[in-house]
C-alpha cells in the first residue's frame, strides 16, 4: 500500500492566506487587553498583589497603547 496523498491538502499547502491582519493601533490595544486582563487576574489571584498593582500592570500598556494611537492618528496622513 503507497501512501495516500490528497489533492485538497496539497492545494493548501500552496495557497496564500485570503487577507493579512492589517495591525492598527485599535487592533494592538484590544489585543493587549484581551492578553492583559486575564494575565492581570492571574497574577493578582495567584501573588495577592493589591488592586491598585494590578490596575497599574494592566493600565500601564494600555495608556502606552493609547498614546501610540494618538500619534499614529495624527501622523497617518503624514506618510
Amino acid at each position: 500500500m503507497g501512501k495516500r496523498t490528497y489533492i485538497k491538502d496539497k492545494k493548501l499547502l500552496n495557497t496564500t492566506l485570503k487577507k493579512d491582519i492589517k495591525w492598527t493601533p485599535t487592533k494592538i490595544i484590544l489585543a493587549a487587553l484581551g492578553f492583559l486582563i486575564p494575565y492581570g487576574g492571574f497574577v493578582y489571584y495567584s501573588t495577592s498583589i493589591s488592586m491598585i498593582f494590578a490596575g497599574l500592570l494592566i493600565a500601564g500598556p494600555v495608556i502606552a497603547g493609547a498614546i501610540y494611537g494618538f500619534i499614529y492618528f495624527v501622523n497617518r496622513d503624514l506618510f
